[in-house]
């Protein structure tokens, strides 16, 4: 009786420690679509605030130094009606992976939304600094793309935002970028 019990005991202990393996995996997966861009597979809007928040706290407790940079697409809205919302799909993609090819340990990339992208940067920055990384991005994201069914070519617009400098929240920081990426967009786009 005893041994048949133990066996039941053990049976039920396995069933429960599957069930709450299964039960990690769905949340670990929630958590990730939550905060990730299906399109591009890059950070999405949410994850951008929680690491811009961190990055925020850390620069109240530790005086870390970052900046949010704002990148716009130019012409894109050109390729989406001349070509369709397919190959304006395939050139976020693109500039996704081309994004990617920042130094990951200073730079964190992430889609807003439309063909609006994030960064978050830090390391040695100053205005020298981020202007080189500003046309460093535009040079690369006005290359040619290649895409399934035409070629073609777009330029981008990037504006920074630096904490403290220009605000010690992300939300401030994020529309402080947004206006020097209109400022850029007006005075001196791509």
């Amino acid at each position: 009786v005893h041994s048949g019990e133990f066996e039941s005991l053990i049976q039920a202990q396995e069933q429960l420690i599957k069930r709450q393996q299964v039960t990690q995996r769905l949340s670990d997966q929630n958590f990730r679509l939550a905060n990730l861009d299906t399109l591009t597979d890059l950070p999405n809007r949410r994850a951008f605030f929680l690491q811009a928040q961190a990055m925020v706290t850390s620069h109240k407790t530790d005086n870390l130094r970052f900046a949010v940079a704002v990148i716009d697409l130019d012409g894109f809205k050109g390729i989406n009606d001349c070509h369709g919302h397919g190959a304006g799909d395939e050139i976020l993609v693109h500039v996704a992976r081309r994004l990617e090819t920042l130094p990951t340990d200073e730079v964190f990339s992430a889609r807003l939304g439309g063909d609006e992208f994030a960064l978050l940067v830090t390391g040695a920055i100053d205005e020298t600094a981020l202007n080189d990384l500003g046309l460093r991005i535009c040079r690369m994201l006005g290359q040619k793309y290649h895409l399934s069914r035409v070629d073609a070519t777009i330029s981008a617009s990037v504006g920074f935002a630096m904490c403290p400098d220009a605000g010690v929240d992300a939300e401030r920081l994020l529309e402080n970028a947004d206006y020097a990426l209109m400022h850029a967009k007006q005075n001196r786009r791509g």
